[in-house]
């Protein structure tokens, strides 16, 4: 028997195209993190002064502190605050998130603190540290906080936050006891200032430790017949038998108060000089201040030292 041919068998299935199914629901939507209050105050705006810093922030969900691990401050510039930590104000909130300091960079002006524990929902955060102002002024300074990945950096609410004041004279007086030639001549001096004077001044331009009150000086006193002035005489305390440094050659005498003193308070002292046996016209005279910003100021000479 002669062999059969084999047959073709087709099978035909069906084709099933693909379908796009749509879910519901939330699924892996995650909110954005946001500070529905962040705030910043400071206490002082005085050249070479303590400032304390405090900072108020509120999450507007629970976030695990799983989820942040620091939080980071930046924009405080014009501080002389050394060293790589700075110790947070005790306070029930602030010890328990942050614990007792935060990492400080201050060229960068910059604090980094670690999150300890959970933060809660819409439940207020405040945490305070001090710095130490820098003798030059600058106006201020707008003050970020963020958080890696979560919170992104937004401005502190408060005003004037960093702005470190110059200093300015006020009630410039000076009077004279004599326009007599060659006569003893008692010279009163008035002024006030708007910064206190402290003694524990640095600059950042150099962070030099000065130790001492700024050094004031008074131009102009030409035409004195003595070569030097000893000392301050009665006055007010902060200035009273303080050294002085006199220079003939310009008239410039010098010299660093006792005490530290008070904003705007008027001050007095006076000191003694000869004055020469020819006629001269009142010279024009100012007071300074170094370390600090300032402008020298004229003063009301008057006749003091018209001979």
């Amino acid at each position: 028997m002669a062999p059969r041919s084999a047959k073709q068998v087709s099978i035909s299935v069906p084709q099933i195209s693909d379908a796009a199914f749509t879910m519901t629901g939330e699924v892996l939507d995650v909110v954005a993190a946001s500070w529905t209050v962040s705030t910043i105050h400071q206490t002082s705006a005085h050249p070479c002064a303590p400032n304390n810093i405090s900072i108020s922030i509120t999450p507007d969900i629970n976030v695990d502190r799983s989820c942040v691990h620091t939080l980071t401050v930046t924009g405080l510039v014009g501080s002389t605050t050394g060293g790589s930590n700075v110790n947070l104000v005790p306070s029930g909130t602030s010890t328990a998130v942050f614990g007792g300091s935060a990492g400080w960079d201050r060229s960068a002006g910059q604090l980094t603190l670690t999150v300890l524990s959970n933060l809660v929902g819409n439940t207020s955060v405040y945490f305070e540290f001090e710095l130490q102002n820098q003798a030059e002024s600058q106006g201020a300074q707008a003050i970020s906080i963020s958080a890696p990945f979560l919170f992104p950096e937004s401005t502190l609410k408060g005003s004037d936050i960093m702005r470190i004041d110059a200093l300015v004279f006020s009630n410039l007086q000076v009077t004279a006891g004599s326009t007599w030639p060659c006569s003893i001549n008692v010279l009163d001096v008035y002024f006030a200032m708007s910064v206190p004077l402290r003694n524990d001044c640095k600059r950042t331009d150099t962070l030099v430790a000065y130790d001492r009150f700024p050094r004031l000086t008074i131009e102009g006193l030409t035409g004195a017949r003595n070569s030097t002035i000893s000392a301050l005489s009665s006055g007010d305390e902060e200035f009273s038998g303080a050294d002085g440094m006199f220079t003939h050659a310009n008239g410039n005498l010098t010299w660093l108060p006792l005490q530290a003193t008070a904003k705007s308070q008027t001050y007095r002292f006076n000191f003694t000089i000869t004055n020469r046996a020819t006629q001269q016209d009142a010279p024009e005279m100012s007071i300074s201040a170094d370390i600090l910003t300032n402008a020298k100021m004229g003063m009301n000479s008057g006749s003091s030292m018209q001979m």
